[in-house]
């Protein structure tokens, strides 16, 4: 007993690493996508650049400090000179009286005026910065609507993605049943080849009876040949979109099955599209950011002010030591102002260029809007065709059924020709095609409409 349930758990635990169900794939798509990915770093690039436009207008601090070491090698001429008035100064000590006096202040003089054989400068302080601009509140603005664009942007890659990996899950499936149905018409074919075949060899029917059952089987083969070529294609381009490990095995769990669809009026939604489409949004900031531009360009024409503060500590000596136990303060405040006041013209047709390029935003706003509306007009009406198409390839399929079950009793009893049987079978095995081609149709027209009114997919 210990040894069936072990199996059994681990038939349950090998199943569910390799099946996938549609939510699943999404989480997959989202998880592996390359672009989806480049889109967030957009977006996360987007948002630091916002804080850095925050930080940048704020107070900045800096801490500040030198060193510096000089050695100074005179030319004969100036070491001449250099020899002669450290001899003066020697002989000026010993002077006395007024003669002492007036000999020392030449001495100081000129040792001000002498560079020093060696000199050490060291220096540390702190310096801070504070932009006064009335443009800074627009340009955070501005960073802040980019950063709104560059989400909206993330959100509307997402759908993309979502809507593709919906629509390669459901051509797998497509292809999958497809490749059913035609594997079930060809094992009918050759059912009936075989039975035409004995009856054939007892000389019950006629040899164009068993040519046409034999031609019919041979028709079916490339048919099925084909749907597998399908399957295989469909299946690796799901793999590929999700990123799935090929030597891993797939399969998907949902149900091929028509969407439960509850439609609106066309105007309400494109009231709603109005509402939730990113691309509306987009357009709008994009708008915003423009007008914000503008409007500080215009403000150039404004003085910008700067303020400063900054305080040193420092030192000199003639050698090469720091001189620490001996240091001079310095401190500075200071505030500054600029203001254009003549640019031959260019600040003005700046301005003239920034203001066309909002009224370009704007009319492309009023595009966006136009197309978001073509767009849910167009999937609107692709949904209610496709659920009409779904109705009738129903309707279709019922009655190709019907007239299969009719025609195969009528052959099996002998009233009716093979010829008959075997166009029945065809025509069911069309109307089979036809109505899962209608559900699949269905479903992405359902999936279309909702990206078309900003549903989340």
């Amino acid at each position: 007993m210990r040894v069936k349930l072990g199996v059994f758990l681990a038939i349950l635990c090998w199943s569910s690493l390799f099946s996938l169900s549609l939510q699943d794939a999404k989480k997959l798509a989202l998880k592996n996508n390359l672009e989806l990915r480049s889109s967030d770093y957009e977006q996360k690039i987007a948002k630091k650049q916002y804080l850095q436009a925050w930080g940048e207008a704020l107070l900045q601090v800096d801490l500040v400090g030198g060193y510096s070491y000089k050695k100074t090698t005179y030319p004969d001429p100036s070491a001449a000179f250099v020899d002669g008035m450290k001899q003066f100064s020697t002989a000026a000590a010993g002077m006395s009286g007024d003669d002492k006096i007036l000999a020392d202040e030449i001495a100081e003089l000129q040792d001000a005026n002498i560079p020093a054989d060696k000199q050490t400068d060291f220096a540390y302080g702190v310096q801070a910065t504070q932009i006064l601009s009335v443009q800074t509140p627009a340009m955070i603005s501005m960073a802040a609507d980019a950063a709104k664009i560059s989400k909206k942007q993330y959100e509307l890659k997402k759908q993309e993605v979502l809507f593709t990996l919906i629509k390669y899950y459901y051509s797998l499936l497509l292809a999958q049943a497809q490749y059913d149905v035609q594997k079930q018409a060809l094992s009918v074919a050759e059912r009936n080849f075989r039975q035409v075949q004995s009856k054939y060899k007892n000389g019950v029917v006629s040899q164009y009876d068993f040519l046409r059952s034999k031609l019919e089987v041979t028709k079916q083969k490339p048919a099925l040949e084909q749907a597998e070529k399908d399957r295989i294609l469909a299946r690796q381009t799901f793999k590929n979109y999700v990123r799935w490990k090929d030597k891993d095995e797939l399969v998907l769990t949902d149900s091929f099955v028509t969407p439960l669809v509850s439609l609106s009026s066309l105007e309400e939604a494109i009231s709603r599209s109005f509402e939730k489409r990113k691309e509306i949004e987009i357009a709008e900031l994009a708008t915003k950011i423009k007008k914000r531009d503008f409007r500080m360009e215009q403000l150039t024409f404004l003085p910008d002010l700067q303020a400063g503060f900054e305080y040193k500590k420092f030192s000199q000596t003639d050698d090469n030591s720091l001189g620490t136990d001996n240091m001079g303060d310095y401190w500075q405040v200071s505030l500054g102002a600029s203001m254009p006041i003549f640019t031959s013209g260019a600040r003005w047709n700046k301005v003239a260029a920034k203001q066309y390029d909002w009224r370009k935003a704007k009319e492309t706003e009023l595009n966006t809007r136009d197309l978001v509306k073509l767009d849910v007009q167009n999937s609107y009406y692709s949904l209610v065709q496709a659920k009409k198409s779904w109705m009738s390839q129903k309707e279709n399929l019922a009655l190709a059924k019907k007239a299969f079950s009719i025609a195969q009793g009528r052959y099996e009893s002998g009233v009716s020709t093979q010829l008959e049987f075997l166009d029945a079978t065809l025509q069911q095995n069309v109307a089979n095609l036809g109505y899962l081609n209608s559900i699949y149709q269905y479903i992405i027209a359902f999936e279309s409409y909702k990206m078309a009114i900003g549903e989340l997919l």
